[in-house]
């Protein structure tokens, strides 16, 4: 989940494992629009059969690319990657292409719509541009990165170029650029060509408004859609590339303790408890029927019954898909974790009973740590966890805690926790995943 950056605030390169370079085609590229409704999507030399399965989605700009693509897929026979993307503000996609995925840091080409025609979005100045490297981008704020690395025999040079998206035309706006001496370790930044400071470096983050990191996306030709015929065309031009990044990067995290209170009103109430979730399960107390969940009764001051067995809470754990994001968080000192967290847990809505066995279960785990990185998740958890409980709860608490170890203090923004209400029947969960 982290990335290792130029820029230590947000903006900088991104060595991510599996990136692309992107260019502009060199050659000016027209494309009439094809308006028509047809199954078939005719080019000059075959007839490919529209997807059933997957709709592309509607757009001037779709109708263009889809002929675009079909002409190229008539004339290469197939075997490159296209994806839709945002680089703009405006709602109308780009699109982006990768000749020959196969090739490691391959050159991918930058399209747009305008003026009724699909367009190249060429620049120049740009040696390296569309031969090799990474190629990244910040959903809908027109401007992108292109990054490569050069190792010498005593230093390694990491470049990175920002471009500016601006309508039908891309520019370069900056380059920055980093050396590491291998033997001492001494690094040197550059602005433009000029010798710079870590700390002016540090201010472009916020000069273009990325050092929350929020949107940042990674173009990985793996991911997009191989074009070998015109099913394939349909399923490139249904769905922005974010949507498919964001998919390929939720990776399966162990949830840890789950731990779910139920305190009905009355002694003896019968519940339902069912869970669905993006994984799968690896242990329950007691043991549940995946499909149907728990069926038990709980009194008021939270006991379960099962049969002839009691339990103070109902127990899961998992190996769960999601992504977990610490745009937002606290940075805590190992030896200061006890006192903040039963100082945020109430906060969060726990008791008394709950705060202590949160943090007697977690505490071993993070107190050896010489900071943390906490973030409660919200959507992020409940989006691939969904806990259903019948009769309806009044009050539902769910407070899913993700944290990593790390070395050194990290000024992260504040997360902002709202207080829930306990009233009528209230049912209580907490768990959490270390991450990194």
């Amino acid at each position: 989940m982290k990335k290792i950056r130029l820029l230590p605030l947000g903006m900088a390169v991104i060595m991510a494992i599996s990136g692309c370079g992107a260019s502009a085609s060199q050659e000016e590229t027209t494309s009439s629009v094809n308006n028509g409704n047809d199954s078939d999507v005719s080019g000059t030399g075959a007839s490919y059969a529209v997807s059933t399965t997957k709709q592309a989605l509607e757009g001037e700009e779709i109708d263009a690319y889809r002929t675009f693509l079909t002409e190229k897929l008539d004339t290469t026979g197939g075997g490159f990657t296209a994806a839709l993307l945002h680089l703009n503000e405006d709602d109308a996609y780009e699109l982006a292409i990768v000749d020959d995925p196969s090739i490691e840091n391959c050159g991918a080409q930058l399209f747009t719509y305008a003026d009724g025609e699909v367009k190249s979005l060429a620049t120049e100045g740009f040696p390296f541009y569309g031969q090799y490297g990474n190629f990244s981008y910040y959903d809908k704020k027109s401007f992108f990165f292109y990054d490569w690395e050069q190792a010498g025999t005593d230093s390694v040079w990491l470049y990175e170029y920002i471009f500016k998206a601006d309508e039908d035309e891309v520019y370069l706006d900056l380059e920055l650029a980093l050396c590491t001496e291998f033997e001492t370790s001494e690094t040197t930044y550059f602005i433009n060509g000029d010798e710079a400071t870590k700390e002016d470096v540090e201010k472009l983050g916020d000069e273009y408004n990325v050092n929350d990191g929020d949107g940042y996306i990674t173009f990985n030709p793996g991911i997009a859609t191989t074009i070998n015929t015109g099913v394939d065309i349909e399923a490139a031009l249904s769905a922005d590339y974010s949507a498919i990044y964001y998919k390929d990067q939720a990776q399966q995290v162990p949830c840890l303790k789950p731990a779910i209170y139920l305190y009905p009103e009355e002694d003896g109430t019968e519940l339902s408890v069912e869970l669905s979730i993006d994984g799968y399960f690896t242990d329950t107390d007691p043991a549940f029927n995946e499909d149907n969940g728990w069926t038990v009764t709980a009194d008021s001051d939270g006991t379960i019954h099962l049969g002839d067995e009691s339990f103070d809470y109902l127990f899961w754990e998992a190996m769960l898909q999601s992504t977990y994001t610490f745009h937002d968080g606290f940075c805590v000192a190992g030896a200061d974790t006890e006192s903040f967290l039963t100082t945020m847990l109430p906060q969060l809505g726990l008791n008394e009973k709950e705060t202590e066995e949160f943090v007697a279960y977690w505490l071993p785990k993070m107190e050896g740590n010489k900071y943390n990185i906490i973030r409660f998740q919200t959507d992020e958890y409940t989006d691939h966890s969904e806990l259903k409980i019948s009769p309806e709860p009044d009050t539902v608490i769910r407070v899913f805690m993700t944290y990593y170890g790390c070395e050194n203090y990290i000024n992260i923004s504040r997360q902002e926790i709202e207080t829930p209400e306990r009233k009528g029947f209230t049912v209580v969960e907490w768990g959490g995943s270390e991450v990194g």
